[in-house]
């Protein structure tokens, strides 16, 4: 064989190689870019559901006062000025939590000044 089509052949070889490897990195990367792609529509649609959610309950705080008063209630642990409240410890209380998916946090002891 000529020195010519030697060398020729270790062009071709050499490009279609590295063609190879710069299609195999992007095909990697584009996989791995389509799925923070369907990480993040689920966040959003899922984000969607909470705008949902969060403006119904606007929308009730504004218009229904009951709702205004469920909420200091169970929240804010609100009673009338002719009510009682009692409070029942549970030994093994197990983490609870609200219409929003969050855990409610107990309040904080008050501190008594000597």
């Amino acid at each position: 064989m000529k020195p010519r089509y030697v060398f020729l052949s270790l062009l071709a070889l050499f490009l279609l190689g590295g063609s190879l490897y710069f299609l195999g990195r992007l095909y990697v990367d584009n996989r791995t870019l389509q799925d923070k792609l369907t990480n993040v529509d689920q966040e959003v649609k899922q984000q969607q559901r909470d705008i949902v959610s969060l403006r119904a309950l606007l929308e009730a705080l504004q218009k229904d006062p009951k709702t205004v008063e469920r909420i200091a209630r169970e929240h804010l642990r609100m009673s009338r000025d002719n009510e009682t409240v009692y409070t029942f410890s549970n030994p093994n209380p197990q983490p609870r939590t609200d219409e929003y998916g969050d855990t409610p946090q107990p309040a904080a002891p008050e501190k008594k000044e000597p």
